[in-house]
């Protein structure tokens, strides 16, 4: 049940509680409820926890504690010291007290200390100051001679130091293998050991090298002895880590041209034109016995051969495995006298791949009618002599009054990559009337065979550039997009079929003037001068939300049309 706190109950809970602090801690809400009504006569018999209305330290309290002290090093580590000297009081309260200054330790006070204890660590802890003294200056080994050695291990003379650094030729092997020699020798290096000392520490590590060179060591006159000892930069990176940071801050690639690069899986990448070298290229190439082996694990160094056109050189032991295994010739024909005919080594396979792609799958979607198929080899047909049956067969059906529907030239094999020379190309070109027609019967891998060559800007002169094949030579201007795009009542469809012409009007916010209504617009021209009218003439009244509200639209088209990114065209 919910307490209802009067006058008469908070009285009779303060009986029950002797201080302030007992009665917060139990029941606060008792001293909120007094605070919020001011029945502080309640409470008036305690003392009252500081605070800006209850001042702990007052003046008068303040000379009662202070009276109380001789020494003025009493007062620190109190809150009073802090007291004192907010409020200005500090001199005039503390003047009686008295100031002890300690004078600096001398031989004598460390010495008549030292002999208190048998332990240096006794004297470490109960008499710091005069031990860090006695150690600063030098004096901690003769005044501590009574307590014995330290027990922080064996103790080594200066003939053993020294006949076993000179074992090591740098500080981190010395370390390493003998660690008590070495850390009693750093015992002579220390901040507080006499000149003496040090002059021995020199002596141990003068004929050591320096595991880190100073700034400026590693010149390029340096560096290049250390990178001609290796041939692969993965051991060279792990070796010589310094060496190598060095040389590729400073950008001094070429002393790193000569190594490969070994990955832990065991593929190795090459540097820039490393297969430039013909004989490097040629000793790569002997490693494969196929071109698909050779282009799937050495692809840098297969494409580098074709760019240079040594593949009839190179390439000339390795077998073409897909074109080696006899094969078999068939056809599909139409009711509506059209046929296909092709060769393959697995003609059952490649039945089902004509079925889901192609020109075979192309024509039973534009007829509906499914077709006819028959093998028209009884025995296998070797390879080499298959482009001549295939062509025979061709010409037979077209004999027929049959329309062929054979786009790739007899002996091609289906579903390889067909071997495109700059003879079959410009064939190929001649039958062409524009580039449209010429990217129908090629493939990607003609293209990019053309650009190799170099003869791909030759073509694109030859043929006359229709609207539809404008995105391959990047000749759309917005005129030519916006025109283009009338042909079409959806953007989707305008994306499909002229990919070029879209992205142009993506790219300077017209797709929502050529599609209007495919875009749902909310906006008209004349509302976008509105917006832009309003916002230009008074910024503070027409602010982004409040266009935004008054024309239905969210805050980043009202930014958009702003900044002319979108309907830059008004």
């Amino acid at each position: 049940m919910r307490r209802k706190l009067t006058y008469e109950f908070c009285k009779n809970e303060i009986s029950q509680y002797n201080s302030y602090s007992e009665l917060y801690q139990t029941d606060p809400s008792v001293i909120n409820k007094i605070q919020q009504k001011g029945w502080n006569e309640l409470i008036s018999h305690w003392e009252l926890p500081f605070s800006k209305a209850n001042l702990k330290w007052t003046y008068e309290r303040c000379k009662e504690e202070v009276s109380k002290m001789t020494y003025l090093n009493e007062l620190q580590g109190t809150s009073l010291v802090n007291a004192l000297i907010k409020n200005g009081w500090f001199d005039e309260l503390t003047s009686h007290l008295i100031r002890v200054v300690n004078k600096p330790y001398t031989k004598e006070d460390c010495i008549k200390e030292a002999k208190k204890y048998n332990r240096r660590v006794d004297f470490q802890k109960k008499s710091h100051g005069q031990y860090s003294k006695a150690r600063n200056k030098g004096w901690l080994d003769e005044i501590c001679e009574h307590m014995g050695k330290p027990l922080n291990g064996k103790q080594y003379t200066k003939k053993e130091i020294l006949k076993s650094a000179r074992k090591w030729k740098n500080q981190r092997d010395w370390k390493k293998n003998e660690p008590t020699i070495f850390t009693s020798a750093v015992g002579y290096n220390k901040q507080y050991t006499s000149k003496e000392d040090k002059e021995f520490w020199e002596e141990c590590i003068s004929h050591m090298e320096y595991i880190f060179k100073p700034n400026g060591y590693w010149t390029y006159e340096r560096c290049k002895p250390i990178a001609l000892r290796y041939n692969d930069r993965r051991f060279f990176h792990k070796e010589q880590y310094e060496v190598y940071t060095v040389i590729k801050r400073e950008g001094w690639d070429e002393l790193l041209q000569h190594m490969i690069w070994t990955t832990p899986n065991g593929n190795t990448r090459y540097p820039k034109d490393w297969f430039e070298d013909k004989e490097k290229a040629r000793e790569e190439a002997l490693k494969y016995n196929s071109r698909s082996e050779f282009h799937q694990k050495s692809s840098y160094a297969y494409r580098t051969i074709r760019k240079n056109g040594w593949e009839d050189e190179l390439m000339s032991h390795m077998k073409r495995h897909a074109t080696n295994k006899p094969r078999q010739i068939y056809v599909y024909y139409w009711s509506d006298m059209h046929a296909y005919v092709g060769q393959s080594c697995n003609w059952k396979k490649r039945h089902s791949s004509h079925l889901k792609e192609g020109p075979v799958f192309e024509h039973i979607q534009k007829t509906g009618e499914q077709p006819i198929f028959k093998i028209l080899t009884k025995r296998p047909v070797k390879e080499e002599n298959t482009p001549e049956y295939e062509d025979k067969w061709m010409k037979h059906y077209e004999s027929l009054g049959y329309t062929m529907l054979n786009s790739a030239p007899a002996g091609s094999l289906g579903g390889k990559r067909s071997v495109w020379t700059e003879e079959n190309i410009w064939n190929i070109v001649s039958e062409c009337s524009s580039m449209t027609e010429f990217y129908k019967v090629t493939n990607p891998g003609c293209i990019k065979t053309c650009k190799e060559l170099n003869i791909f800007n030759d073509i694109v002169d030859k043929l006359k550039v229709d609207t539809d094949s404008k995105h391959y030579t990047g000749g759309w201007t917005v005129e030519d997009a916006l025109e283009e795009a009338k042909k079409y009542t959806l953007v989707g469809h305008f994306q499909k079929e002229c990919s070029g012409g879209f992205k142009c009007l993506e790219r300077n916010g017209l797709l929502k003037v050529a599609f209007p209504k495919n875009a749902t617009c909310k906006l008209t021209e004349a509302k976008v001068r509105e917006i832009r009218d309003r916002r230009a003439t008074n910024r503070k009244t027409w602010t982004v939300p409040r266009l935004a509200k008054e024309y239905g639209v969210s805050h980043v088209t009202i930014q958009k049309i702003v900044h002319r990114k979108t309907w830059a065209h008004i």
